[in-house]
């Protein structure tokens, strides 16, 4: 398929009525293709901004303030219509480098780490409840690497980076790893109870006020 068959194939996706009557005129001139370019670009952002609205956040809200744990339906809903468009992808540090691990020959593996190299924002969740193999630190590295200065990279982690030889002993990559998170970054310390712990707290309780009450 040439240019102008690429053309007019993403001219009848997004109906352009008016411009597909005069095709045979119109298709050499060199601003078709800006124009169905524009077109694209403002149908995927009002898409994002309906769905959004669909949500009913209310405002706008960034992500480091969403609650990945999803008791919130409108969260979940603004979270998915970001994922959908690829704007953000979402996974923990065993799934990612077991997904990579995995792969049996290079132009998997390539085309997995262009996967997870591609959103505009990647948060890798849970590194440090886990060891890795060396294999496994050289994939992360090569990943990060890809995304360094290019792309957004979350990282959560209960481990500070000076432990971070134990979650991969004997890597020889884990300080340009560090190195390459920590540029740029912004980290923030989280302390507090357990949400989990939290939660199970209030269900106990109120479990024993419900008991109270049916005694009474």
């Amino acid at each position: 398929m040439n240019n102008l068959d690429t053309l007019l194939v993403r001219a009848k996706a997004l109906n352009l009525n008016g411009l597909l009557a005069h095709w045979t005129q119109a298709a050499t001139e060199s601003w078709v293709q800006t124009l169905i370019d524009w077109e694209e670009q403002e149908r995927a952002r009002r898409s994002l901004e309906r769905r959004l609205r669909q949500a009913r956040i209310g405002r706008f809200k960034p992500i480091c303030d969403f609650d990945w744990n999803w008791p919130k339906r409108c969260d979940r809903a603004a979270v998915e219509a970001l994922m959908s468009l690829d704007f953000l992808k979402f996974t923990s540090a065993g799934q990612l480098l077991g997904d990579l691990a995995a792969l049996d020959s290079d132009s998997a593996l390539r085309r997995r780490l262009r996967s997870y190299a591609h959103p505009n924002l990647l948060v890798i969740d849970e590194v440090g409840y886990l060891s890795y193999s060396n294999r496994h630190a050289d994939l992360l590295f090569e990943l990060v690497s890809r995304r360094y200065e290019h792309k957004s990279t979350v990282v959560t982690t209960n481990r500070p980076f000076a432990e971070w030889r134990e979650v991969f002993p004997n890597a020889t990559c884990v300080v340009s790893l560090v190195d390459r998170l920590v540029h740029h970054a912004e980290i923030i310390a989280i302390e507090g109870e357990s949400y989990r712990l939290k939660e199970a707290q209030e269900r106990s309780d109120q479990r024993a006020r419900q008991r109270r009450k049916a005694k009474s």
